[in-house]
C-alpha cells in the first residue's frame, strides 16, 4: 500500500505496553457486482506481502464468505482486519495498534488511493 503504511511501520513506537488497537474503516464506493469485487480485492493481501515481504511476517488471509480475515505482524506488532466486499462498497477494517494512531491519516489516504487505483483500472 505504498511508503506511506511503510513509514508509519518503521517510525512508530515499539512499546510493548502500548498494545491496545483501536480500529480504522475505510469504505470505497464501487459499481461492480459483489463477485466481481471481490475478484478485483482478493489478492490485494498477498500483493502487498510480495511488496513488503522483508517487513511483514505471519500473515494470513482467508475468505469466508463476501470477508476476507487477515492478520499479520510487522515492526513487533499484530495487526487484523477484515476486506468486506458488498453490492455497492469495500469495506476494509483494520486495529491499528496505539503506536501507529498518528500515522492513521497517512495509512487512510494510501489505502483509498490504493482502491480508487484497483477498481479504475480495467479487468485484464
Amino acid at each position: 500500500m505504498g511508503g506511506a503504511f511503510l513509514f508509519a511501520l518503521q517510525g512508530a513506537s515499539r512499546c510493548n505496553s502500548c498494545m491496545k488497537a483501536t480500529a480504522m474503516k475505510v469504505t470505497h464506493t464501487h459499481t461492480l457486482t459483489k463477485e466481481a469485487a471481490r475478484a478485483r480485492v482478493q489478492d490485494v493481501v498477498p500483493a502487498l506481502v510480495r511488496q513488503y515481504g522483508g517487513t511483514v511476517s505471519q500473515v494470513d488471509a482467508a475468505w469466508e464468505g463476501d470477508a476476507m480475515r487477515f492478520s499479520f505482524r510487522a515492526v513487533g506488532h499484530q495487526f487484523q482486519g477484515t476486506l468486506a466486499a458488498t453490492e455497492s462498497h469495500v469495506v476494509l477494517e483494520v486495529a491499528i495498534p496505539l503506536p501507529f494512531r498518528p500515522f492513521e491519516g497517512a495509512v487512510r489516504a494510501r489505502i483509498s488511493q490504493v482502491l480508487e487505483e484497483l477498481f479504475s483500472a480495467r479487468p485484464g
